[in-house]
């Protein structure tokens, strides 16, 4: 309820948390991912290693990173089960109005 502390039983038990690295290729959809019991450096530094064995060397890697929290374990199988490349809908123009008006919200909103 509104402004009651969430309670717990006794015998409630939290099975953990996990972090999950993910990279996409925009070309074919696949995810290259990884999931690692901590959050810490080592980890992604180990998962960028994954990164630059796995792409072929004559291509770029662009890194986009969120520092989001998931829950999601089985997205690497599904989503690579059947990959679909990334195409875009919007106009270059589109995009970059949705971006103005993204950022003008932000920099008004007090924040």
């Amino acid at each position: 309820m509104p402004g009651v502390p969430e309670r717990r039983t006794h015998d409630y038990s939290r099975h953990g948390t996990t972090t999950l690295f993910a990279a996409l290729n925009l070309a074919t959809g696949k995810v290259i991912g990884e999931l690692h019991r901590r959050h810490r450096s080592k980890g992604f530094l180990l998962f960028l290693r994954t990164i630059a064995e796995t792409v072929p060397k004559n291509l770029q890697i662009h890194l986009v990173m969120d520092n989001y929290g998931t829950r999601i374990r089985n997205y690497l199988t599904l989503n690579n089960r059947e990959p679909k490349p990334l195409v875009w809908t919007k106009t270059a123009d589109q995009i970059l109005e949705s971006l103005k008006r993204f950022c003008m919200c932000t920099s008004e909103s007090g924040h």
